[in-house]
């Protein structure tokens, strides 16, 4: 999930559109294609609407992934990768490695 916050007041209703900001502060608004529940710790749910993105992962184009879009200025990671596409990914997860991606190579 790229996306730092969002833009209005209330979530808008499926079909309807949500307007958000990336990390590197690009204001993009698309149609909500649904909504997830997400437990946020202590018992506290909150609800955040969803959209779909079109993304290449190391060459490989993947078409109508979800992401759901929530405000991360206040979190050390901008994005969160979730299990259904991990599992598209074929992905295997190391639970005891504590590492995060390296920087891309800068000229």
């Amino acid at each position: 999930m790229l996306f730092r916050s969002v833009s209005q007041s209330r979530y808008p209703e499926e079909g309807e559109n949500v307007t958000f900001t990336t990390v590197n502060d690009k204001r993009i608004t698309k149609p909500k294609t649904g909504s997830i529940t997400i437990h946020i710790g202590s018992g506290v749910k909150e609800e955040r609407p969803t959209v779909e993105f079109d993304i290449k992962v190391d060459g490989k184009q993947y078409s109508g992934v979800t992401f759901s879009i929530a405000d991360r200025t206040e979190n050390e990671d901008p994005i969160l990768v979730g299990e259904p596409f991990l599992k598209k990914l074929n992905a295997v997860i190391d639970v005891n490695k504590n590492s995060k991606p390296s920087e891309p190579n800068t000229p």
